[in-house]
């Protein structure tokens, strides 16, 4: 069998999650569940094309399954070394990622120490940073907390006040974190189902599905009078007789809740991740304002990173992202 080492979408995990589970889960031994059946199914498969994975899983579910010793069955014994060598490929490719983001941090931390070193004088001793988080919260054991994927440089800072109208401004020179900026916020149209009831999300409730979350209130209203336009017109249909019923977005109203300070979060107190914006405190992109004298490696990665992917067009010197605002 001829050796396609492609590592399976993530879409497609599911569906290659119920195709063992139906090679009778319950017969395997206990090592071989724990090895085979781990989270997301991450190693499987890399080493066999698809097609013939699933046809394995077949035979074994069609014939062996109902035999005596099915699972030292040939079929079985090549799904277990396609698993065993995909593993192995998948440590390998985990240890090199590691080695190369040490590396890779470790070169950005030099560029961006030299950087800081040269223009500390006129930058000041503050830089504000945006940071992509990814929670990692688990309800099951009651634990709430995140991890950072990225980081990206900002800007500079001359004083280590934590303004929320500044790292507003700064927020606006980045696409990334543009909905951050000023006049942004957090914003969510409620629907009222039944007044015996309490407000729901739209997006539970009416149709079409629409976002959950709106940076602006204009943003918000529109969605809302997308939800009435979609009863009006409705409304005009059942009255002409094309259609005999609907159920309406806005049974009994709808109001828009949130504001502006919705992503400003002071959380300036024991356990608290101080003074930062975002529109979740657990996930997305976060702003905060930090120190070269605590957060001096953490800037400097950051800063290496973006001169060293952007060296080749900007003249970062004179780069109104690296200039210390006043």
């Amino acid at each position: 069998m001829a050796a396609q080492h492609e590592l399976i979408k993530r879409e497609d995990r599911q569906a290659w999650a119920e195709c063992f589970w139906q090679v009778n889960y319950e017969s395997f031994n206990e090592v071989w569940k724990q090895d085979l059946f781990v989270p997301e199914f991450k190693f499987l498969p890399c080493f066999a094309a698809p097609e013939r994975i699933l046809q394995i899983c077949e035979e074994i579910a069609q014939n062996s399954a109902e035999s005596p010793g099915w699972h030292d069955s040939d079929e079985v014994k090549l799904l277990r070394q396609i698993y065993v060598t995909a593993k192995k490929q998948h440590q390998t490719a985990q240890q090199l990622a590691k080695e190369t983001a040490a590396a890779n941090a470790k070169r950005w931390q030099a560029l961006g120490l030299d950087w800081i070193k040269t223009n500390q004088s006129r930058c000041g001793d503050f830089a504000i940073i945006a940071q992509l988080m990814q929670d990692v919260s688990d309800s099951q054991t009651d634990y709430f907390g995140s991890t950072c994927l990225q980081t990206r440089f900002l800007a500079w800072s001359k004083h280590g006040r934590k303004l929320f109208a500044e790292m507003r401004k700064v927020a606006e020179t980045w696409p990334e974190t543009a909905h951050l900026g000023r006049g942004r916020g957090v914003f969510k149209v409620m629907v009222l189902p039944d007044p015996s009831e309490s407000y729901r999300y739209a997006q539970e409730w009416a149709q079409p599905k629409g976002p959950n979350r709106f940076d602006t209130l204009a943003a918000a209203q529109a969605e809302a009078e997308r939800f009435a336009a979609e009863d009006a017109q409705n409304q005009q249909k059942l009255a002409t007789g094309e259609i005999k019923s609907f159920a309406p977005n806005f049974p009994f109203g709808y109001e828009i809740r949130g504001s502006e300070a919705a992503i400003e979060h002071r959380e300036n107190y024991s356990m608290g991740k101080g003074y930062y914006l975002a529109q979740e405190s657990y996930s997305g992109w976060q702003i905060r304002k930090c120190g070269l004298r605590t957060n001096l490696t953490q800037i400097a990665e950051a800063l290496g990173r973006q001169i060293e992917a952007e060296s080749d067009r900007l003249d970062v010197e004179s780069q109104t992202q690296f200039q210390a605002l006043n």
